[in-house]
């Protein structure tokens, strides 16, 4: 069971990221070989990647994390890789938490997850069926087969499930991609592991302020095409959150074109 971890940079040194720091600080603490890292660098220009064990692959076209991780998976197919392990620049791994996964990566699951903390509180995972997930309890450990998901950053996934549902939907490029993905599980059955060990993760949207006009676009885009289009049970009640929303950004958000364009998707159809 070879596992292909999957970090995808931007405008950062892949060597210096705390993701890659912590992966090979956890890794040298174990006795496993049956692995490889590819580093997928989006960032405008190329970086030197000094460990000779890496696979390292530059597209400065930044096309997000989607196409990075259907490259990933057509490496991971045509070099025997079961697993891939999603990554993204802003986690804190762990040896405890490398070690579960090497170990129950031998049982038959769709998905492996950590529990994900940013800073302090739980935001991986959370239960599909809320609106508002964080405001509701949140999953513990254990197995599940139906509406959880989980951040993309520590998810291990099988490359047979991956190449069944025909890899990354490219219609999430960067935003709920990792949505789209565990519906896609739920839709299947397929089994989901949830493990105790704890990685910390820096969510830069946790506060709208540190968050630009261009980049709330981009996760409004897709969220609202992921409630129309996947989550359609819960679209109706999607629109409604929006209006409170819309004046909680409108109050708090010191950019107001973030609050206008919430209005923009309470109106569209």
């Amino acid at each position: 069971m070879k596992i292909l971890f999957t970090l995808v940079v931007y405008k950062e040194e892949p060597e210096k990221t705390s993701t890659f720091q912590t992966l090979i600080n956890s890794l040298s603490d174990l006795a496993a070989n049956n692995y490889e890292i590819l580093i997928y660098d989006n960032s405008p220009e190329s970086h030197r990647v000094a460990n000779p064990e890496v696979h390292y692959f530059h597209n400065p076209r930044n096309p997000g994390i989607a196409q990075a991780y259907n490259y990933a998976l057509d490496y991971a197919q045509k070099n025997d890789f079961s697993w891939l392990l999603l990554l993204d620049q802003d986690s804190q791994l762990t040896s405890a938490f490398l070690k579960n996964v090497f170990a129950q990566a031998e049982n038959q699951f769709i998905a492996i997850l950590p529990t994900v903390i940013a800073p302090t509180q739980q935001i991986s995972p959370i239960y599909s069926s809320y609106i508002s997930p964080l405001k509701h309890a949140l999953p513990a450990s254990g197995t599940y087969t139906d509406g959880i998901m989980g951040i993309s950053s520590g998810v291990l996934i099988s490359v047979a499930f991956l190449a069944k549902i025909g890899g990354f939907n490219q219609a999430f490029p960067l935003d709920y991609l990792d949505h789209w993905l565990f519906h896609e599980i739920s839709k299947n059955k397929g089994s989901i592991l949830v493990l105790p060990e704890k990685i910390v993760h820096d969510l830069s949207v946790l506060s709208m302020n540190d968050v630009s006009e261009t980049r709330y676009k981009s996760i409004a885009d897709a969220e609202y095409r992921y409630y129309k289009n996947y989550k359609k049970k819960l679209f109706f009640l999607y629109k409604l959150h929006l209006l409170p929303r819309f004046f909680k950004q409108l109050l708090l958000v010191k950019n107001k074109k973030i609050a206008l364009y919430t209005l923009k998707k309470i109106t569209h159809f």
